[in-house]
């Protein structure tokens, strides 16, 4: 009997949110269509815990040190991972991660995640600025030993190619591109509806969102967001300033049937968020029809694709998004159609693995 090829999946900084939601669906096709059974796979993850669903599928490599420093994430990607592809034969090896580890394998991939190196100053601040050019230069060491370098958005292909020459770069959207019927809002309802839901981290820019009802004088307006104030100092600073608004509600973090629960109910997205490479919840929200407030950001336009209800506003300007809503309070057509003006590499993750596998 011919021996499985080993194909291994490195993904060891992923722990939560989108990060780790695009990982997971990235199994769940491997295995709905039958590539986890016909070769071996092996996968090192942050916690075996989060990968719960396919541990009698595939191998797993807990590696619970790699977040507790740059200096272990760099020491696994650079020295552990090529010391294990030496060990055994390697078939494939993908970093579902961003970093291109210095692997020894017939084939490499590398999937870029974190948006922080794409974006300026003004809009994240000198400091996470700073901090995006020394993860560009991560991004960039070994890149030349993939035979893809996968991502998400055109926009951050191009740069990609423009930094090392003759890489091969493909657009791959991390979801599948369903869209609901039109479902204009009710503005004649008693309370209108809208849902921010994202982590609490500073470039996800709840202030902005905030900011905007809490300048309106109107009452039928709702804004529900996914945190506490309990997840950290950014979540307690936005909790303190906007806790007695009581058009704010403060959620805390959604499992996904209450993430179902919250879209049904809502009337409109609201998605401030500052810094993306994707912004999974744009997605998943074009699946109810119902019109999108969203930045004017390369990273949005990209994600909100072919779309009939959706309106951009700048994320640093809290004012202008407080007007839009008004406006649509006021009976106004705020929102426009959109449409994507590329074609992407590869659509969902079964048209890539197709590829690949």
């Amino acid at each position: 009997m011919e021996e499985k090829k080993i194909h291994v999946i490195s993904g060891i900084n992923l722990f939560s949110g989108g990060t780790l939601t695009i990982y997971r669906d990235f199994l769940k096709c491997l295995k709905d269509n039958g590539y986890l059974t016909k070769n071996k796979f092996v996968i090192f993850v942050h916690k075996k815990e989060l990968f719960e669903d396919y541990k009698d599928d595939v191998e797993m490599i807990e590696l619970p040190k790699s977040r507790k420093s740059y200096f272990y994430r760099l020491y696994y990607e650079y020295h552990y991972f090529k010391k294990y592809s030496k060990k055994h034969d390697v078939e494939s090896w993908f970093s579902i991660h961003d970093f291109s580890p210095i692997v020894k394998a017939k084939k490499q991939f590398v999937y870029c995640h974190n948006p922080l190196p794409f974006y300026n100053s003004k809009t994240i601040g000198l400091f996470n600025y700073f901090y995006g050019r020394i993860y560009m230069h991560l991004y960039l060491k070994n890149i030349k030993s993939n035979d893809y370098v996968f991502v998400q958005q055109k926009w951050i292909g191009d740069i990609f190619s423009k930094k090392r020459k003759k890489l091969n770069v493909a657009v791959t959207r991390p979801v599948s591109d369903i869209v609901g019927e039109p479902h204009p809002i009710d503005i004649n309802k008693n309370k209108i509806v809208f849902f921010f839901p994202s982590l609490p981290r500073w470039f996800k820019n709840f202030e902005t969102a905030c900011e905007a009802i809490s300048l309106l004088k109107n009452e039928n307006v709702e804004l529900r967001i996914t945190i506490s104030g309990d997840e950290n100092k950014y979540s307690k600073k936005i909790y303190e300033k906007y806790k007695n608004d009581k058009r704010i509600k403060f959620l805390g973090l959604q499992s996904k049937e209450e993430m179902k629960k919250q879209y049904n109910e809502a009337d409109c997205l609201i998605f401030p968020s500052k810094c993306e490479t994707w912004g999974l919840p744009i997605s998943e929200f074009k699946t109810t029809g119902k019109p999108i407030i969203v930045s004017d950001l390369p990273y949005a336009h990209d994600t909100v694709g072919d779309y009939h209800s959706v309106a951009f506003f700048n994320p640093l300007n809290a004012k202008e998004l407080s007007t839009l809503i008004l406006d649509l309070l006021n009976g106004k057509n705020i929102f426009n159609s959109h449409k994507l003006d590329y074609h992407p590499d590869f659509y969902d993750w079964k048209s890539l693995v197709e590829k690949i596998y």
